[in-house]
């Protein structure tokens, strides 16, 4: 018979097979569509629910809440990524991860898939030794998904012996301090194996193998998702602000859920044995699983809505000691339009220089602009939130203010276009003509910053509307001239492509600037009206 020691080390053999089957099926998604994940994160953040949706796909995918979010803290300590973008990534996350549970559920109890555990590892492994580049990578998780079930298999073994050194009976959450308890070992559990989902599958085996009731195995796992916030803040570790408010968003949020949803365990049992006529104990891991998509969803469904609020909240409980272009436009002042006009101007002026700057150096191939981009960026936000707010009183101000709206609206249109970084396109097989007209448009960019500065606007703006003007003429016969040396096999039809993007991103670049200087110019004209 099995001595209580023995079944210990069972029940930690199997956790740890389940750890080292996630471990290594991540490691294998990650290599079949790390990189992808990577960039469409960056892509399709711009707003909180788009984020949400891209960070919950990628959590499915990739199986770990932890990895997304660290990689969202390091895109915003990279500076590839916003604060206020990094947001509906983290809160996405959370309804990722419970993929985890429903897969141990539907191929650990239901179809169980220990049983072909073995030949998975098999041919996993055969794979990963014998094939190259994306079938190495999906052998890996193939093998990685067969150790998870080979754990699965073994937890249910050992817990199912549990009972017979163990008494259960007195384990429960009726009172605060017992909640507390099963919390802080989840938490703690967590902490140690740092995988959420492991301590949400043996929460679920500890369930159906009858060891724990619904209610507690609901806190357990309520426990782990609050544990997951450690790695977050690790990740914080003498990072930026941006970051560290990254990190904290994610611990404010799992706190937040967590709490709500210790509030909802006795609701939702009610609701469950209502809504199925049958006690919760009939379908308990089933009901748990549900339990832990409902709460991580309906966090999502109760925050997203104010995501823009949340990030005011954090940034004002960690600020910022660094100063930017924006920092003056102090929300005090709005009382006083004329005073909120000319301080909203110089701002702008000091963001149109930072982002003529990085365009010139952008036009260099120089592509390390990534954190420039993303302080601009803010800049701009945080200036089109206080123009907004400007209560003007007459029509010069008005004027002014349209002015500046405009220079906004052209400045976040070049902003886009820097994120393009077109630089890629610029190599040295490009025809003589288009690195010209680069050379060109980024003399022009040098004369107009220079001209800013010293507040001399009129020359270095007629070189940059000169410039555009002939970029924009031109346009139609390099098309021409490029498709023509393509028939004659001087290019190849992608080349030719690149060349051609590239003439349209200077045209466009170029159109932007000479607006932003323009409308910039009115409304400093306009200053004493």
């Amino acid at each position: 018979m099995t001595d209580k020691w023995t079944l210990f080390a069972e029940i930690l053999g199997g956790v740890g097979l389940f750890l080292l089957g996630m471990i290594v099926m991540t490691d294998g998604l990650k290599d079949l569509a790390g990189k992808l994940i990577r960039v469409r994160l960056m892509e399709y953040t711009r707003s909180p629910y788009s984020g949400a949706l891209c960070g919950a796909l990628s959590t499915a995918i990739l199986q770990s809440s932890s990895a997304v979010t660290v990689a969202t803290v390091g895109f915003v300590r990279a500076g590839l990524m916003t604060f206020s973008h990094s947001l509906g990534v983290i809160f996405g996350a959370n309804i990722g991860t419970t993929i985890t549970g429903w897969l141990v559920l539907l191929f650990g109890f239901k179809l169980k898939l220990g049983v072909i555990a073995f030949p998975l590892i098999f041919s996993g492994a055969l794979l990963r030794l014998f094939a190259k580049t994306n079938l190495a990578a999906l052998g890996l998780t193939i093998a990685g998904f067969g150790l998870i079930f080979v754990g699965i298999t073994e937890l249910q073994q050992s817990m199912s012996s549990l009972r017979d050194f163990f008494s259960f009976e007195g384990l429960s959450v009726s009172t605060l301090l017992q909640k507390l308890t099963v919390l802080g070992f989840a938490i703690l559990f967590t902490l140690v194996t740092q995988s959420s989902s492991a301590g949400v599958a043996a929460a679920l085996t500890a369930l159906y193998s009858d060891l724990i009731d619904f209610e507690v195995a609901a806190t357990l796992v309520i426990g782990m998702d609050i544990g997951t916030t450690v790695t977050a803040l690790m990740a914080t570790t003498g990072a930026s602000i941006a970051a560290k408010r990254t990190g904290y968003s994610h611990v404010i949020n799992n706190l937040f859920t967590g709490v709500t949803a210790l509030m909802f365990v006795t609701p939702f049992v009610v609701a469950w044995e209502y809504l199925t006529a049958e006690p919760i104990v009939e379908h308990a891991e089933i009901a748990l699983i549900t339990f832990h998509s409902a709460f991580n969803l309906l966090g999502i469904i109760i925050v997203l809505p104010f995501s823009n609020v949340f990030a005011k909240v954090i940034e004002r409980l960690i600020r910022s000691n660094q100063k930017t272009n924006s920092d003056q436009l102090d929300d005090s002042i709005l009382n006083q339009p004329s005073i909120a006009l000319d301080l909203a101007l110089d701002s702008l002026r000091k963001q149109m220089i930072s982002l003529l700057k990085t365009t010139s150096e952008i036009l260099q191939k120089d592509t390390s602009m990534a954190t420039k981009l993303v302080e601009l960026q803010t800049d701009i936000d945080v200036s089109r939130e206080f123009i907004d707010s400007i209560p003007v009183e007459n029509s010069a101000q008005q004027e002014r203010l349209l002015n500046m709206i405009h220079t906004l609206d052209h400045m976040q249109r070049l902003h886009e276009r820097c994120e393009e970084l077109p630089s890629q396109r610029f190599s040295n097989s490009l025809p003589t003509e288009l690195n010209d007209w680069s050379i060109k448009l980024n003399e022009a960019i040098t004369t107009l910053v220079s001209g800013i500065e010293q507040n001399q606007w009129s020359t270095p703006m007629k070189k940059v509307t000169e410039i555009y003007k002939k970029l924009n003429s031109e346009h139609r016969e390099f098309r021409h001239n490029i498709l023509t040396r393509v028939t004659n096999d001087e290019f190849n039809i992608v080349d030719a492509t690149n060349m051609l993007d590239a003439f349209r991103w200077l045209v466009h670049v170029a159109q932007h600037i000479e607006r932003c200087a323009n409308h910039l110019s009115e409304s400093r004209a306009l200053t004493n009206g």
